[in-house]
């Protein structure tokens, strides 16, 4: 009732999704945002999904031989808190998707190699596991003849299957922890996620434990 005790009281939050790869954060004015906004949601993914290299789509660090060191999710983090804005207003994105490559060679077990294809050619035929994958299905590209693989320095595992020459990058249960400790050891705002359909009942509940040990 207007004027009572019970009355409620409406808070309005001020937020935005903002972009992650270096290019895109220098057309920002990033600490005035950080002091205007009550939160920046940073996509930090989607680093080389346009890209013709087989590439990871969330790395936390840059692996050797990573011909683009400065899309990482630390580098990412370091270049908004260089710029002025406060940790406790930086959310971390993470995603429970993948993205698919096809015409990737054996070397490296794809790692880093040119792709024939990366799912953006719209008059292409459609190919199996070319393009955006929800996590869910990672576990049905595994039983289809893709193999595992892990990079220790970027965080991040991968799947190729060298009969198709196709190549997959993803977030698991153990990358998606080492993003939640990079929050809690730099004492940042939290995580958002995109999106919630894509998880199999895994990732959410991994974020949930990891952040609250």
């Amino acid at each position: 009732p207007e004027g009572g005790t019970n009355a409620l009281k409406l808070v309005y939050l001020l937020t935005i999704a903002a972009p992650a790869g270096a290019a895109n954060a220098r057309s920002f004015e990033l600490a005035a945002l950080g002091g205007i906004l009550d939160f920046i949601n940073v996509m930090s993914y989607d680093y080389h999904t346009a890209g013709r290299t087989a590439h990871f789509n969330a790395p936390l660090d840059a692996a050797p031989g990573d011909p683009t060191p400065e899309n990482t999710v630390v580098a990412t983090v370091n270049r908004y808190l260089e710029a002025g804005v406060p940790k406790g207003k930086l959310v971390v994105g993470v995603p429970f998707f993948g993205y698919g490559y096809g015409g990737v060679p054996a070397k490296a077990n794809g790692l880093f190699q040119p792709a024939e294809r990366n799912g953006f050619e719209p008059s292409a035929p459609p190919a199996a596991w070319l393009g955006s994958t929800k996590y869910r299905d990672i576990s049905r590209a595994l039983r289809s003849g893709f193999q595992r693989y892990w990079e220790p320095k970027a965080g991040v595992p991968w799947l190729y299957n060298a009969s198709t020459r196709s190549w997959i990058t993803y977030d698991d249960a153990q990358s998606i922890a080492l993003k939640a400790d990079l929050v809690k050891r730099r004492g940042l705002g939290g995580v958002m996620i995109w999106e919630l359909s894509g998880d199999d009942g895994t990732l959410l509940p991994t974020l949930h434990r990891r952040l609250r040990q």
